[in-house]
């Protein structure tokens, strides 16, 4: 398995299930990561107890910004994220490794670690991991972002676009891998992908228990706080419907967990009940002293990583409509708003009744087990591989 970033539960946290997965089905997993935050760390030690082998490589962020103003006469070309990681150095290193332990199979985990893994492709079985269609991502992202950030998300909506069907003509015989069937389609017929595997993105499920809600009304947020997907929406929640919330339960406080928080994030930390966490060492932890879980904004990959993992809690999860996107059968795990006045109304209800509370958060972690549980990933994971035939150079 080849990772841009190190897997952990922070940020990479389908890479770390994925290799759960092939661990539970009795596969030999030899890990090749990059290591671009020094606060993946932290679970270096959980996943080498998974692999048989891992090489990790440090790639300092500062470094892949290197690599794109070193490709500047390549940026009409490719993508942003591509060029990021594009380091012969690395790609000889991994060719190296490949040479020695001779993989059954090559699984190349998002798009852009073809910068370092295409050389791979013509020599041994591959599945590329796409995870969400790319020029999907980045066609929705640049609709709800302006400035600098709009300009970013034309270019990589464009050079991914023209990079998925660069892919998909030089490698025929390719197999890609989604996460939901959004995603799967729109590679079909968008790109013309042929043969694509649906493999979603799961939680792991936890023993059903009694749950004692915790005394405090605390509603939370969670993601990578730098990125716009996730700071648009809940400074437009701070700014319009939090306020109303509070006004209705004083006591309520908002927790926004995540990495990298903006400046504009950090300025409400310690404000109305808002505490701005950043990045957190064991966010199960944290989450299991909340009360309401809010889920914000459209949809822009496949499935949302933060619901499963809020339903795996279990937690009561708000989300509005345009979220759940990619996520199936979730009428009766997540309460769905479509206004801010519904959004209120549902955790204003979720905070002072504990027995709708409770009913709605067994409801969200069944939910999970049905459809998203590592179990039946698994499952997916050994049907599919049994049919999995491809020729190759040696």
């Amino acid at each position: 398995m080849i990772t841009p970033s190190w897997p952990s539960e922070l940020h990479r946290v389908r890479s770390l299930n994925l290799i759960r997965a092939f661990h539970r089905l009795g596969h030999q997993v030899f890990l090749f990561s990059l290591l671009v935050h020094d606060q993946e760390k932290k679970y270096v030690k959980e996943v080498k107890q998974l692999v048989v082998e891992s090489v990790m490589i440090k790639y300092p962020f500062k470094k892949g910004v290197g690599r794109i103003l070193k490709g500047v006469y390549l940026w009409p070309f490719y993508p942003w994220e591509y060029l990021f990681l594009q380091d012969q150095k690395v790609s000889q290193k991994l060719i190296t490794f490949a040479q020695r332990i001779q993989p059954d199979l090559v699984y190349i985990k998002r798009l852009r670690t073809l910068a370092i893994a295409k050389d791979l492709i013509n020599h041994y079985p591959t599945l590329l991991d796409t995870t969400d269609a790319m020029s999907l991502f980045y066609g929705n992202y640049k609709k709800i972002v302006s400035g600098k950030e709009k300009i970013i998300g034309w270019h990589e909506y464009l050079t991914y676009l023209k990079l998925e069907k660069a892919i998909n003509s030089r490698y025929p015989n390719l197999t890609w891998v989604s996460c939901s069937q959004r995603d799967k389609d729109y590679l079909s017929r968008r790109i013309g992908v042929r043969k694509i595997w649906l493999w979603p993105n799961v939680a792991r499920t936890y023993r059903p228990a009694k749950r004692l809600l915790p005394r405090e009304k605390i509603v939370a947020f969670s993601g990578l706080m730098d990125k716009a997907i996730n700071y648009v929406p809940i400074l437009g929640f701070l700014q319009s419907t939090w306020p109303q919330i509070k006004q209705r339960q004083p006591q309520a406080q908002l927790w926004i967990i995540g990495p990298r928080p903006i400046e504009f994030i950090r300025a409400y930390d310690g404000h109305n009940g808002v505490k701005v966490w950043g990045f957190v060492p064991d966010l199960n932890h944290l989450l299991s002293q909340v009360k309401v879980y809010i889920s914000l904004g459209s949809t822009l990959a496949g499935s949302r990583n933060k619901i499963l993992q809020a339903a795996s809690i279990p937690l009561a999860i708000v989300a509005e409509a345009k979220s759940l996107a990619g996520l199936n059968q979730s009428e009766t795990a997540v309460k769905k708003v479509d206004q801010s006045i519904d959004l209120v109304q549902a955790v204003v209800e979720l905070l002072s009744n504990d027995r709708k509370n409770l009913a709605l958060s067994r409801k969200a972690q069944l939910w999970l087990k049905r459809n998203y549980s590592l179990a039946k990933l698994a499952k997916i994971i050994s049907r599919d591989l049994k049919r999995f035939k491809i020729k190759y150079e040696n």
